[in-house]
């Protein structure tokens, strides 16, 4: 495995979820006594564990290629690679360059990686990835695919 990152929600998104809940579970133990409360605060922290664990994000990269999820890109696949600051992933999300795969987790970062692909039976063009490492998802997708066409990839190569 050449590279992996796990998403995990910023620690703003961890205080809103956690301060809706004790707002929720103090108004309930206000209302309906302190055992309401406390057992509407340990289900809202389950839910929350739970709704965070279901929608982590995954990105690996192995030399076979780019997994997201689910969902996976063969390394000969890859055309270009740049890694994106939040100001350009801002620009890319609002104009993207064609048909795009949205991996992407606003809550999570703000960087990214734009992908562009050379599948003609894919229906996009480009993968925009979120990631807190854009620099170092990209050396690992270029070093992936290095073996395979290193002369169409470079390091902050425009796409």
């Amino acid at each position: 495995m050449a590279y992996r990152e796990r998403l995990w929600p910023a620690v703003w998104v961890w205080i809103l979820m956690f301060g809706c809940a004790g707002m929720l579970a103090w108004a309930l133990a206000f209302a309906l006594g302190p055992m309401w409360g406390l057992t509407t605060l340990i289900l809202c922290a389950f839910l929350i564990v739970l709704g965070v664990a279901v929608t982590l994000s995954n990105i690996a990269v192995t030399d076979t290629g780019i997994c997201v999820d689910r969902v996976f890109l063969p390394r000969d696949c890859v055309r270009g690679v740049h890694a994106l600051d939040s100001a350009q992933m801002r620009r890319t999300l609002r104009t993207p360059p064609g048909p795009t795969y949205l991996g992407v987790r606003p809550w999570a970062c703000r960087e990214g990686v734009l992908v562009e692909l050379d599948d003609p039976a894919d229906p996009h063009t480009h993968w925009l990835l979120s990631s807190r490492h854009p620099l170092r998802l990209t050396e690992a997708i270029l070093e992936s695919s290095a073996t395979h066409d290193h002369d169409r990839l470079g390091p902050g190569r425009e796409v």
